[in-house]
């Protein structure tokens, strides 16, 4: 299977990559914007969705059957500048793919666009995210339109809080497992917040099952489809390391202070056979032994 991707050497598309390239039946065109070392069943494109005009041709050349599209330049720049430049160049991919052959296009969602449409307002992201959130909606509503023109199978991968090796320092646990190495008690605005926390490597898997036995105009929730608070995240990170965490950090706040976060619906995509192997603890466990290696 010819299997071309976006976001391919990011923290969700690195695993993934690394997943699908274990097929020796696969062949993989991975989007990059610098150069990579070279990988059996892996080629790396340099260019990014800014330039698709520059790398059209080898895209073409090697026809893909599946795209896995997970870009999304900026973050965590959410404003309507970015949302709509990034917007304009994935409906310019799906486009472009549909020219190349492609049959099968698998689109990266956010667990905040279920948000918005809650009925609870502590169960909305922040406001600041609107603009992303409505070009994301945008994308999955143009791109099913676009692929049904075009006779191609467009699925949509709706992930929730994903976490593990790789992810941005300033995210939630890389800072409580830096806090956690210093002894020192962390900032916490809200630790009364709930998520559905779900880790790289299972996300991976889902993707690789949905490449394979996934639908057309199918909606793929990923996710623990449990709701934990930060509270809970910090005393297990802070149990990991084994040192005392002072009682400020877990300081509890009002119910309307506290966010409340979706949680995944995971029926559709347990049909493809998939079911999330890492519990919340032993994901915290992994990150914190890939950051003693490093």
């Amino acid at each position: 299977m010819n299997i071309f991707i976006t976001g391919g050497t990011g923290f969700i598309g690195t695993p993934l990559v690394e997943r699908l390239a274990k097929d020796r039946t696969n062949k993989l065109l991975v989007l990059s914007r610098r150069s990579q070392p070279r990988q059996p069943r892996v080629t790396y494109l340099r260019g990014d969705l800014d330039d698709i005009g520059r790398w059209k041709g080898q895209l073409m050349r090697f026809k893909p059957t599946v795209a896995v599209h997970l870009a999304w330049e900026g973050i965590p720049d959410y404003s309507a500048p970015t949302s709509i430049k990034n917007l304009t160049a994935s409906l310019r991919l799906l486009d472009v793919l549909a020219g190349a052959g492609c049959k099968k296009v698998i689109c990266a969602g956010s667990s905040w666009e279920k948000g918005f449409q809650a009925p609870r307002a502590e169960q909305r992201p922040p406001e600041r995210t609107l603009a992303f959130v409505a070009a994301k909606q945008a994308l999955h509503e143009l791109g099913l339109a676009m692929a049904r023109e075009r006779n191609v199978s467009f699925s949509w991968a709706r992930l929730m809080f994903v976490y593990g090796p790789g992810q941005k320092t300033s995210s939630l646990i890389p800072y409580l497992i830096a806090c956690a190495q210093k002894n020192q008690r962390p900032e916490l605005k809200n630790p009364g917040a709930k998520n559905d926390f779900i880790y790289v490597a299972d996300v991976a898997e889902a993707l690789a099952a949905i490449i394979k036995k996934g639908q057309p105009d199918t909606t793929y929730e990923i996710g623990s489809g449990a709701l934990t608070t930060v509270r809970d995240v910090v005393r297990l990170v802070f149990k990991t390391y084994g040192v005392p965490l002072p009682a400020a950090a877990l300081k509890r706040q009002p119910p309307s202070a506290s966010f409340s976060g979706v949680r995944a619906d995971p029926a559709v995509i347990r049909g493809l056979g998939w079911r999330p192997k890492t519990s919340l603890q032993a994901g915290i466990k992994k990150m914190v032994d890939s950051y003693a290696s490093n």
